[in-house]
Protein backbone atom coordinates (compact mmCIF):
# COMPACT_ATOMS: atom_id res chain seq x y z
CA UNK A 1 0.00 0.00 0.00
CA UNK A 2 2.85 2.69 0.81
CA UNK A 3 4.72 1.95 -2.65
CA UNK A 4 1.34 2.53 -4.36
CA UNK A 5 0.69 5.62 -2.36
CA UNK A 6 4.52 6.75 -3.26
CA UNK A 7 4.01 5.96 -6.91
CA UNK A 8 0.54 7.97 -6.82
CA UNK A 9 2.26 10.81 -5.58
CA UNK A 10 4.81 10.74 -8.33
CA UNK A 11 2.51 10.79 -10.78
CA UNK A 12 0.61 13.46 -9.15
CA UNK A 13 3.43 15.07 -8.47
CA UNK A 14 4.45 15.04 -12.88
CA UNK A 15 1.21 15.99 -13.56
CA UNK A 16 1.69 19.12 -10.87
CA UNK A 17 4.63 20.00 -12.71
CA UNK A 18 3.07 20.08 -16.20
CA UNK A 19 0.40 22.49 -14.60
CA UNK A 20 3.07 24.75 -13.13
CA UNK A 21 5.07 24.91 -16.36
CA UNK A 22 1.44 25.73 -18.87
CA UNK A 23 0.64 28.36 -15.84
CA UNK A 24 4.21 29.94 -16.78
CA UNK A 25 3.40 30.06 -20.25
CA UNK A 26 0.34 31.76 -19.42
CA UNK A 27 1.68 34.14 -17.61
CA UNK A 28 4.51 35.12 -20.21
CA UNK A 29 1.94 35.19 -22.72
CA UNK A 30 -0.99 37.24 -21.38
CA UNK A 31 0.02 38.50 -17.93
CA UNK A 32 2.19 41.15 -18.46
CA UNK A 33 -0.21 44.16 -18.68
CA UNK A 34 -1.88 43.64 -15.60
CA UNK A 35 1.11 43.36 -14.21
CA UNK A 36 1.97 46.39 -15.60
CA UNK A 37 -1.29 47.67 -14.20
CA UNK A 38 -1.33 46.07 -10.51
CA UNK A 39 2.21 47.74 -9.84
CA UNK A 40 1.43 50.92 -11.77
CA UNK A 41 -1.80 51.21 -9.32
CA UNK A 42 0.64 50.28 -6.09
CA UNK A 43 3.34 52.68 -7.03
CA UNK A 44 0.56 55.84 -7.66
CA UNK A 45 -0.88 54.93 -4.35
CA UNK A 46 2.68 55.04 -2.57
CA UNK A 47 3.85 58.01 -4.35
CA UNK A 48 6.69 55.88 -5.64
CA UNK A 49 7.96 57.30 -9.27
CA UNK A 50 7.63 55.17 -12.67
CA UNK A 51 9.66 55.88 -15.50
CA UNK A 52 7.45 56.29 -18.46
CA UNK A 53 7.71 53.10 -20.33
CA UNK A 54 8.08 54.72 -23.56
CA UNK A 55 11.16 56.22 -23.33
CA UNK A 56 14.74 55.01 -23.92
CA UNK A 57 16.15 52.48 -21.23
CA UNK A 58 19.86 53.22 -20.56
CA UNK A 59 21.98 50.41 -18.69
CA UNK A 60 24.16 52.00 -15.40
CA UNK A 61 23.99 55.52 -15.34
CA UNK A 62 25.62 56.33 -18.44
CA UNK A 63 23.44 58.42 -20.59
CA UNK A 64 25.62 58.20 -23.19
CA UNK A 65 25.28 54.85 -24.04
CA UNK A 66 22.08 55.36 -25.80
CA UNK A 67 19.75 52.44 -26.76
CA UNK A 68 16.58 52.16 -28.36
CA UNK A 69 15.49 49.46 -26.13
CA UNK A 70 12.50 51.41 -24.50
CA UNK A 71 11.78 50.60 -20.41
CA UNK A 72 8.87 48.58 -21.38
CA UNK A 73 10.65 46.63 -24.00
CA UNK A 74 13.42 46.14 -21.23
CA UNK A 75 11.28 45.00 -18.51
CA UNK A 76 8.66 42.95 -20.42
CA UNK A 77 11.54 40.53 -22.40
CA UNK A 78 14.66 41.39 -20.20
CA UNK A 79 13.71 40.90 -16.51
CA UNK A 80 9.52 39.46 -16.70
CA UNK A 81 10.36 36.69 -19.61
CA UNK A 82 13.84 35.80 -18.22
CA UNK A 83 12.62 34.83 -15.14
CA UNK A 84 9.95 32.76 -16.68
CA UNK A 85 12.31 31.56 -19.14
CA UNK A 86 14.89 30.66 -16.40
CA UNK A 87 12.13 29.07 -13.84
CA UNK A 88 10.60 26.95 -17.39
CA UNK A 89 13.77 25.92 -17.83
CA UNK A 90 14.30 24.49 -14.22
CA UNK A 91 11.68 22.73 -14.33
CA UNK A 92 12.18 21.09 -17.44
CA UNK A 93 16.33 19.77 -16.39
CA UNK A 94 14.98 18.75 -13.42
CA UNK A 95 11.65 17.13 -14.55
CA UNK A 96 12.27 16.14 -18.30
CA UNK A 97 14.65 13.06 -17.70
CA UNK A 98 11.29 11.25 -16.32
CA UNK A 99 9.88 11.48 -20.31
CA UNK A 100 12.86 10.45 -22.38
CA UNK A 101 12.31 7.30 -23.82
CA UNK A 102 15.67 7.16 -25.22
CA UNK A 103 16.83 6.73 -21.76
CA UNK A 104 13.93 4.02 -20.70
CA UNK A 105 15.05 1.96 -23.98
CA UNK A 106 18.54 1.63 -23.15
CA UNK A 107 17.85 1.29 -19.98
CA UNK A 108 15.45 -1.28 -20.73
CA UNK A 109 18.38 -3.15 -23.18
CA UNK A 110 20.97 -3.35 -20.66
CA UNK A 111 18.29 -4.70 -17.66
CA UNK A 112 17.11 -7.48 -19.98
CA UNK A 113 20.91 -7.92 -20.64
CA UNK A 114 21.61 -8.03 -16.82
CA UNK A 115 18.27 -9.80 -15.51
CA UNK A 116 19.07 -13.40 -17.59
CA UNK A 117 22.32 -13.91 -15.78
CA UNK A 118 20.64 -12.46 -12.16
CA UNK A 119 19.29 -15.91 -10.67
CA UNK A 120 16.94 -14.07 -8.55
CA UNK A 121 14.95 -12.65 -11.32
CA UNK A 122 14.43 -16.70 -12.76
CA UNK A 123 11.19 -17.40 -11.09
CA UNK A 124 9.55 -14.41 -11.05
CA UNK A 125 5.61 -14.59 -11.42
CA UNK A 126 4.40 -11.12 -12.45
CA UNK A 127 4.85 -7.43 -12.03
CA UNK A 128 4.70 -7.91 -8.34
CA UNK A 129 7.32 -10.64 -7.59
CA UNK A 130 9.35 -8.12 -10.20
CA UNK A 131 8.72 -5.33 -8.21
CA UNK A 132 9.85 -7.45 -4.69
CA UNK A 133 13.09 -8.55 -5.96
CA UNK A 134 14.13 -4.84 -7.58
CA UNK A 135 13.63 -3.40 -3.49
CA UNK A 136 15.06 -6.49 -1.98
CA UNK A 137 17.99 -6.70 -3.94
CA UNK A 138 18.57 -2.92 -3.75
CA UNK A 139 18.61 -2.82 -7.50
CA UNK A 140 15.73 -0.56 -7.93
CA UNK A 141 18.22 2.20 -7.40
CA UNK A 142 20.44 0.94 -10.29
CA UNK A 143 17.33 0.41 -12.88
CA UNK A 144 15.81 3.86 -11.78
CA UNK A 145 13.38 4.06 -14.90
CA UNK A 146 12.74 0.44 -15.28
CA UNK A 147 11.76 0.14 -11.77
CA UNK A 148 9.59 3.26 -12.02
CA UNK A 149 7.90 2.10 -15.03
CA UNK A 150 7.19 -1.44 -12.87
CA UNK A 151 5.53 0.81 -10.29
CA UNK A 152 3.39 3.02 -13.00
CA UNK A 153 1.82 -0.29 -14.15
CA UNK A 154 1.31 -1.91 -11.18
CA UNK A 155 -0.79 1.60 -10.98
CA UNK A 156 -2.74 0.83 -13.85
CA UNK A 157 -3.49 -2.43 -12.96
CA UNK A 158 -5.00 -1.73 -9.58
CA UNK A 159 -6.82 1.51 -11.32
CA UNK A 160 -8.10 -0.96 -13.52
CA UNK A 161 -8.89 -3.20 -11.25
CA UNK A 162 -11.11 -0.88 -8.54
Amino acid sequence: MALQREDQDIVNSMKLVGFAKGKLQVIRESKWESLIDDTSSFCAKHDIVIPEMDKNYHLGKSKRRSSSVTYSHHLRVEVFNTIIDLQLSELNSRFDTWFKLEDLSYELDNYILFMKEDNDFSNLKGLGDLSETLVETDLYKIWRLVFLLVKLSLILLVTIAT
